[in-house]
């Protein structure tokens, strides 16, 4: 299996686990200000500097389910994950990368960031790799 996450199983009357997300890169200098879990998925941000910022959303893939997202960009090519098929955006300073995997839809957006494309190839590998 591809996808590098740690499930918990849990009693009848525990809430429910939530497979962890385990980075091994986000770029140097980042904080993370946000992280959001539910059964339907997860919310995650970090800042540096209060000038860039990174945001990743991850949702549980299901029979049915339609994902929205803002249509407009600059620049769209194709973009590989770890031989999961996705796209790179670009629009005015942010920066973005769609992928799904067997389980979940994956996007990491990138405001103000240098070197945005390798810095979220970087990330998004990353949680595929072994700790």
């Amino acid at each position: 299996m591809r996808w590098k996450a740690a499930l918990s199983f849990c009693h009848e009357n525990d809430s429910p686990k939530i497979p962890a997300v385990s980075w091994n890169y986000v770029p140097e200098g980042f904080v993370q200000t946000a992280d959001d879990k539910d059964e339907a998925g997860v919310y995650m941000e970090w800042n540096r500097k209060q000038k860039e910022y990174l945001q990743y959303t991850r949702v549980t893939l299901e029979d049915g389910l339609t994902i929205a997202s803002d249509g407009a960009y600059d620049h769209k090519e194709k973009f590989v994950v770890c031989g999961y098929k996705g796209t790179y955006y670009t629009k005015k300073d942010e920066e973005w990368v769609i992928w799904n995997d067997s389980q979940y839809y994956h996007k990491i957006n990138a405001t103000h960031l240098a070197k945005g494309k390798e810095e979220l190839q970087k990330m998004a590998q990353s949680l595929y790799l072994n700790n």
